[in-house]
């Protein structure tokens, strides 16, 4: 896990080189640049978190989400109107992040919004993520508490659609996400999933 949060800690700190490629995308205008942000580690706000979510599930706190929390605390991806030469990537108070599609460990969305909610058959969901106006990034988490399994879920913003999954993890997620120049739509597109545009 950690040499996938190392490449993409890379990958954001040189987010103006994803540029080119956010306008072939149609994501960015000729007159933005891609930029990024991290939230500022929160060490408290990943121990409230963890002991939230094992009073909430009766299991261990994920490791991946975890490990995600204390080294990439939140993270948000996008195109903005800029000079080339500003900082491709800052680190911020988590409470500032500007719409991070990975939410920080507290002071961005409520992780157990749908956590009983009915939408899976089998296990709950718990929510690290988002894109906002479409939908959320969740955790499957099993029934079984012996299964320490958990897909990574897109759920569509009614809560009334069955979930659909992106990945066998977080990790896989998180990597294949910065592998493809964190362009969401194209991990959704894998999936079947089209976003509607405006």
């Amino acid at each position: 896990m950690r040499s996938v949060l190392k490449a993409v800690r890379e990958k954001l700190g040189e987010a103006h080189a994803l540029t080119v490629q956010w306008r072939r995308a149609e994501l960015c205008s000729s007159r933005e640049w891609v930029y990024a942000w991290i939230g500022a580690a929160d060490p408290e706000g990943v121990r409230l978190a963890a002991e939230e979510f094992e009073a909430s599930f009766g299991r261990q706190f994920p490791e991946d989400l975890r490990l995600i929390w204390s080294e990439l605390n939140g993270i948000a991806v996008h195109a903005r109107a800029g000079v080339p030469d500003a900082p491709a990537c800052s680190m911020v108070d988590p409470r500032e992040l500007p719409d991070p599609t990975i939410w920080p460990c507290r002071g961005r969305g409520d992780p157990l919004q749908i956590a009983d909610g009915d939408l899976l058959s089998s296990g709950n969901l718990y929510l690290v993520g988002e894109v906002r106006g479409h939908g959320y990034l969740a955790l499957a988490i099993p029934d079984d508490e012996e299964d320490p399994s958990s897909d990574l879920m897109w759920v569509a913003n009614t809560l009334t659609q069955k979930p659909v999954r992106l990945a066998p993890s977080l990790r896989d997620f998180i990597g294949r996400w910065g592998a493809a120049g964190f362009l969401m739509d194209e991990i959704l597109a894998s999936a079947g999933i089209k976003l509607a545009k405006g």
